[in-house]
């Protein structure tokens, strides 16, 4: 069993948005100017549903599919002081948030920002990311991804 320090109910993600999907991809630019800006809590909502959120209840589709319906990815954001606005006057606090699908919810892992850590263990970056996969061994496969 798992102990979080603080689960956080997200706001319920929008599914009709203002623009086409070939309007997206028609204006979609890579940058590279950040700003120190928070991200609101629905932003984060947003982003999470999006990268592994369940589109039916009824079935546990996600958003993103996965081979054999294995679904192996789990999603997490690591949020600096002052990063994530939950309104006008209060703020996420720092640490590590596990995406939970079920419920969509963040769940509160660490209460420090890690964000040099991490950093130095990628590419040098001040922003910086990894990616974590598990693997279920089932019988769908016998490939070990390590």
């Amino acid at each position: 069993m798992e102990i979080f320090l603080i689960t956080i109910k997200l706001p319920e993600p929008q599914i009709n948005g203002t623009m086409s999907v070939e309007q997206v991809i028609h204006d979609k630019r890579s940058l590279r100017h950040y700003t120190n800006l928070p991200l609101s809590l629905v932003d984060v909502s947003q982003l999470m549903w999006v990268a592994q959120g369940i589109k039916d209840k009824n079935t546990n589709y996600r958003t993103a599919s996965s081979g054999s319906h294995i679904f192996s990815l789990e999603v997490y954001i690591l949020i600096g002081k002052n990063g994530v606005s939950i309104n006008n006057t209060n703020k996420l606090e720092e640490g590590l948030y596990h995406y939970n699908i079920f419920n969509h919810s963040l769940e509160q892992l660490t209460n420090k920002d890690s964000r040099q850590k991490l950093a130095k263990t990628s590419d040098s970056t001040t922003l910086g990311g990894k990616c974590t996969s598990r693997y279920y061994n089932n019988w769908k496969s016998s490939i070990r991804i390590k």
